[in-house]
């Protein structure tokens, strides 16, 4: 009996783990089960309006139907395959945030990223180029949604917190200042700034127009 109701409990998890990364799988591709929904309706009302009661009841109609539905389906995923392998192509960048006591105290703004697994390790190495010493970081890391800027590029923007204040605030220039990098020319030419402390971080146009 407390085996059958272990193997219960192990069914339960197993369809509630099977549950999650159903709903996974359906978020990811949600615009593109849209799109199908949106389709297989049109193609449903076609059919029922250009067809009267009694030819609709038929096997041919439900067979035009069908062959209709089919071709929305194979379109619908080769969209997605098509639209999937283009935005595996397009080039990386990250945009680099980093808080201290909770403020916003460096920020670097879309550099280039060889690939989405050094996030982590290039975002730690901008930190310390911009502050000049390694960072003493808190396990805590916030990536935002990636997203897709202009169709040129794919864009991640992650968050830091830091122990400790950087030396380089100590410095006359940056003292309570709130530091930002961004690349202009192609990445040739890094315009640096500084600013007023504070809790939210400045967006990329903010920072091109200071």
């Amino acid at each position: 009996m407390r085996l059958f109701i272990k193997l219960c409990e192990l069914k339960k998890i197993r369809m509630l783990c099977d549950l999650i990364r159903y709903s996974k799988v359906i978020s990811y591709n949600r615009h593109s089960l849209y799109l199908l929904g949106i389709w297989t309706l049109l193609a449903f009302v076609w059919t029922f309006y250009y067809l009267d009661n009694a030819s609709f009841s038929s096997w041919s109609s439900w067979d035009n139907f069908i062959t209709i539905l089919t071709f929305i389906v194979a379109t619908t995923i080769g969209w997605q395959g098509y639209i999937k392998n283009w935005e595996k192509d397009l080039p990386c960048k990250i945009t680099a945030h980093f808080k201290y006591n909770g403020q916003y105290i460096m920020s670097c703004y879309r550099v280039y990223l060889s690939a989405e697994s050094e996030i982590r390790t290039w975002g730690q190495q901008i930190g310390k180029q911009m502050s000049g010493t390694n960072l003493v970081l808190e396990p805590i890391i916030e990536q935002s949604p990636m997203e897709i800027i202009d169709n040129k590029f794919r864009h991640y923007e992650v968050t830091f917190y830091l122990c400790e204040e950087p030396s380089i605030f100590e410095e006359e220039n940056y003292k309570n200042k709130y530091l930002t990098w961004s690349l202009q020319n192609k990445g040739m030419k890094k315009i640096s700034k500084t600013h007023e402390r504070q809790e939210q971080p400045l967006s990329f146009l903010e920072v091109e127009k200071a």
